[in-house]
């Protein structure tokens, strides 16, 4: 039955009255310290850091899919296409010399 009462009156309590009652609680210097303080993150790996991480990994994924394709699918030699001549014959080829 009291459960009940307090449970009454904390649902007639507005929000505003709710928000004075935690400002009214929560006035220690720490608190205030927390509002001042910027509200930026702080991020464990800076944004330069991640595109870099992402960039490497674009590349690295080319490259497997690269040996994959030619490899496996195409049947070749599977490193054979990280060599610059292999490159020069599909220039070849697709420009027609």
């Amino acid at each position: 039955m009291i459960m009940a009462q307090n449970d009454e009156a904390s649902q007639t309590l507005t929000r505003e009255q709710r928000r004075k009652e935690k400002e009214e609680k929560s006035s220690s210097p720490h608190e205030e310290n927390k509002k001042t303080r910027k509200k930026g993150r702080d991020r464990l790996i800076p944004i330069w850091a991640r595109l870099l991480i992402i960039l490497v990994l674009l590349i690295l994924s080319v490259i497997a899919g690269l040996i994959t394709g030619y490899g496996i699918v195409g049947e070749g030699d599977t490193f054979q296409i990280l060599r610059w001549e292999t490159w020069s014959r599909f220039f070849e080829f697709i420009n027609g010399e």
